[in-house]
């Protein structure tokens, strides 16, 4: 038995059946539609399992070993999986989003149980929270310059029951021009 033959036995003994993996792997099969542990070089399933080794590389902290060990590969696959996922996120917009979607279930505690339909549902609503809190909180503060400017225009009353009780309905105009050449004069 040569050494990578060897190797590759260790590894599917050494399988890591972990919950923590086994959730991540349910997370991003609901949210890709696609099986990462499925045996294939297709470019979708490639990229699920490249969002599985980064996150359980900076999230679990796991070595490339054990992580390379779920689907039976040798390390330097996992270690090149999550170097060009990194390239690969600043360019796919599609791909970036998709593994914000995994690591936020992850994070979250998502149980990876949710239809992709089910999951942008939960992600609408937490937008429209956000939205509405925004929105709340720009309405409380209207409402306190609201407060300000009824405060301010109390003070004011005195002096508009003067003015409307001395100014015959006749003669406002002719009022409003001298008000207003005693106040540019103040």
């Amino acid at each position: 038995m040569d050494l990578k033959q060897k190797y590759t036995e260790e590894m599917k003994v050494n399988k890591v059946n972990d919950k923590s993996a086994e959730r991540l792997i349910s997370i991003i099969q609901s949210v890709t539609g696609l099986d990462p542990c499925k045996k294939s070089r297709k470019d979708g399933i490639i990229e699920a399992r490249m969002i599985f080794y980064k996150i359980m590389r900076e999230k679990e902290e796991w070595t490339l070993a054990k992580i390379a060990s779920q689907f039976h590969l040798d390390h330097g696959t996992a270690y090149h999986g999550i170097k060009e996922l990194n390239k690969m996120l600043y360019v796919n917009k599609r791909l970036a989003s998709i593994y914000r979607k995994c690591l936020g279930l992850y994070i979250d505690g998502g149980d990876g149980d949710k239809s992709g339909f089910e999951i942008t549902l939960i992600n609408e609503l937490k937008e429209r929270d956000s939205e509405i809190s925004r929105l709340n909180d720009y309405i409380r503060a209207v409402e306190k310059k609201l407060i300000d400017i009824e405060l301010r225009d109390k003070g004011y009353e005195d002096i508009l029951s003067v003015i409307r009780d001395r100014i015959p309905p006749g003669k406002v105009n002719i009022a409003a021009k001298k008000i207003n050449v005693l106040l540019n004069n103040l």
